[in-house]
Order: C-alpha cells, then structure tokens, then sequence
C-alpha cells in the first residue's frame, strides 16, 4: 500500500481533486495508471457535502477547545488554495517514527537496519507508554496536523468516524528542525554500505530519508496555512 502525505485544503482531498507524485508522473509521461481503493470505489462525494462536514468537523473542534479557553483553530477551504504531497513511503515514516523515538531514549541502541514495524521497537514502545514526558508529540502521536502554532496535542474523532490526534503544523515543523539538527550516527559508512550489497534498507538513511521529505511538505503547509494529513 503506497504512503503519501499532503498538505491542502479537506474538500480537495476527500473529493481527490489532487495528483501523488506517481500520478502526476503518469499523466506527463501519458502512461495509464490506476488507483486501487480498499472496499471498491464508489467515487468522490459532491465538494459541497464535503465542505459541510468540514465545517461542521472544525466547529466541532472549536467548541471543544473553547471549553478549554483554547483556540480557535482556523483555515480557508477556499478552492484557490494550492496543495503539496510527496511520497516518503512507509520506510520514510517508518525512519522518522524511531528517529524521533531514540532521541527521546539515548541509552537505548537502535537497529542497523529497518525493522518492518516501528510499533514493535522497544525504543518506541518505550516512548509510547510515556505520554505525559512525551517530547516529540507531532511526530510521534498525531496523525492530522491543523494550521497554527499551538503546543497541545488532542484526540477528535475524525472526518470518516475514525478517532484521530490533532497537533499543529507549526509545532510539526519545530519537532522536524530539531530532529535535522541532531542527525542519527547509528551506522559507520561502511556498515550502511554492507547493509546496501545485503539489500537491507538501513534505518539511518530510511530516517533522513523521510525526515527530509516531510520537512519540505510541512514547510509548505505552514506558509500556506493548510492542513497536513497522511494518505495511504
């Protein structure tokens, strides 16, 4: 299943009014590609159902935070607005997750390579079950980020029922520089270089990897004030 993140506006991305990167390149080269759908596909809801739920979704969310003398949390579904998406794969995200996770337990010593789950490492695992000292919150608890610069991290159900963590692009963007300032020295280069002939992806370049491609994302996102959510 591919992994893409995008930052734009709701309604384009649940009427897929956008392109990933394996689509747009497609279209240019004019090769057929094919969207595969988990339980079929029954198109994309009308953009005003949408825009409707959207609303009613952010409403939500800032009576819950008003309660809380919090927010408001804001943004423009306005179809003028652009949008931005890459694809870091799961090995990407996989890297961020356990880069952000060992740097929150330094005595703790990562694998050379990348495990196929980031859920199972004992780093994470660790981390995951010490919320309240919790440092790299963005990265590592919530999965949709609004506009703003706020430092709280929230659980809201989501746009399609599913219960979903809330955080801040800005604080986001924060959480990924200081990751960039203390880069991971987990593997000599001539142990990354055994692990490549082995055909082993190594977790320290599966992390710069995807930290580097949701920087550049994030970045844009926070410029143009939209939200930043995964797709896969």
């Amino acid at each position: 299943m591919a992994f893409d993140i995008y930052a734009g506006t709701l309604v384009r991305y649940y009427t897929r009014d956008w392109e990933n990167v394996v689509q747009r390149q497609a279209r240019i080269d004019g090769t057929p590609y094919t969207m595969i759908y988990a339980g079929g596909d029954e198109g994309p809801p009308p953009a005003q159902e949408v825009l409707q739920a959207v609303n009613a979704w952010k409403a939500g969310i800032n009576a819950g935070l008003a309660e809380h003398k919090l927010g408001p949390i804001e943004w423009s579904e306005d179809t003028s607005q652009p949008y931005f998406t890459d694809r870091p794969s799961w090995e990407g995200y996989c890297g961020l997750q356990l880069w952000a996770a060992y740097l929150e337990r330094p005595m703790m010593s990562p694998p050379h390579a990348l495990p196929e789950s980031w859920a199972e490492d004992p780093a994470w695992q660790a981390v995951a079950n010490d919320i309240e000292n919790m440092r790299y919150r963005a990265i590592l608890q919530a999965n949709v980020w609004l506009p703003g610069d706020f430092e709280f991290c929230f659980p809201f159900p989501g746009l399609t029922d599913d219960q979903v963590m809330i955080a801040s692009t800005g604080r986001l963007l924060r959480e990924l520089r200081e990751l960039g300032e203390r880069p991971p020295k987990w593997s000599s280069p001539s142990f990354l270089g055994k692990l490549r002939k082995q055909e082993v992806v190594p977790l320290q370049e599966a992390a710069e990897w995807g930290q580097s491609i949701f920087s550049a994302i994030v970045e844009q996102a926070v410029q143009a004030k939209v939200p930043f959510i995964l797709s896969f």
